[in-house]
């Protein structure tokens, strides 16, 4: 009796079950990276709110010192916890800066580089605190929007045709 009805059935279905292993790993494997993706670009996000947050309010309390006089309206208690909330997000954004290319890509690599090198690039005096909080906070800003639109690119989320424009015009800029 020969089992040649059965060799063929058997052989089929090891075959199917192995291509569907192959194509349930790589989805998941995807997913997965995908949410990597997801959540360092989130962080990276919350860490520049939190600096444009910091930026803001120094940048509100250096005007407010100008105008007013030396009393000023930051306590030092409020000025402490605004230096935490930045010293939290410099680290975070250096930390992605560091990792590099891993997770997020080229163009979010570039524009943190960009943001750190801005106050340089428009020249700011060491010692003018109004022109560096300005410079800070300007590229910070800049940062954010365009970080928005490469994430929303690079996870799938939306078109972002816009950032496409501009990257194929040139590198990623912070002008005013």
């Amino acid at each position: 009796m020969s089992l040649d009805w059965l060799v063929q059935p058997v052989l089929t279905a090891a075959a199917a079950a192995g291509c569907t292993y192959l194509v349930s790993r790589r989805r998941f494997i995807s997913e997965r990276w995908w949410e990597r993706k997801a959540e360092a670009y989130t962080r990276i996000l919350e860490a520049l709110l939190k600096l444009q947050g910091y930026y803001e309010e120094h940048s509100d309390h250096l005007t407010r010192l100008a105008s007013e006089g030396p009393p000023g309206n930051l306590t030092k208690e409020r000025e402490q916890q605004l230096w935490e909330v930045a010293r939290a997000g410099h680290e975070e954004v250096d930390r992605m800066i560091r990792l590099g290319e891993f997770v997020i890509s080229q163009n979010a690599h570039e524009s943190l580089l960009a943001m750190r090198s801005y106050k340089r690039s428009v020249g700011v005096e060491p010692g003018d605190w109004f022109g560096e909080v300005d410079a800070d906070l300007h590229a910070t800003t800049a940062c954010i929007t365009q970080l928005r639109e490469i994430a929303k690119i690079d996870l799938g989320v939306q078109s972002g045709m816009s950032w496409r424009l501009r990257r194929w015009r040139g590198k990623a800029t912070y002008s005013n």
